[in-house]
């Protein structure tokens, strides 16, 4: 995996974007506990989704990842740079050996 940068359940990994992606409305990469979100903020963002899956396109300017909390106000994780190209966002995965079963996180 190509993984570039990774911001709590976010990972960013270049990867094209498929060409029949959906284009977003939205900046809001993952949305988390219904008190935060991965917001990926710039002049120059798309975000597309596929099957579940969110793409992103950040233009020359970059972009950061800012961990928002609802309502206004930081997250937890600091603000990462985003380098310009198209990556794919898929989530974190943990494994739990003693229940021996992969699980999703989400912060």
């Amino acid at each position: 995996m190509n993984q570039t940068n990774q911001q709590g359940d976010v990972i960013f990994v270049r990867e094209a974007i498929p060409a029949d992606a959906k284009v977003r409305q939205s900046n809001v990469v993952r949305e988390g506990e219904g008190h935060h979100a991965h917001v990926l903020v710039g002049d120059e963002v798309e975000l597309f989704e596929k099957d579940g899956t969110i793409y992103a396109r950040v233009g020359h300017g970059g972009a950061t990842i800012e961990h928002q909390r609802v309502g206004g106000g930081p997250g937890e994780h600091r603000t990462q740079t985003i380098a310009p190209g198209e990556y794919r966002t898929p989530g974190v995965v943990e494994w739990n050996p003693w229940e021996q079963e992969a699980r999703r996180v989400q912060d």
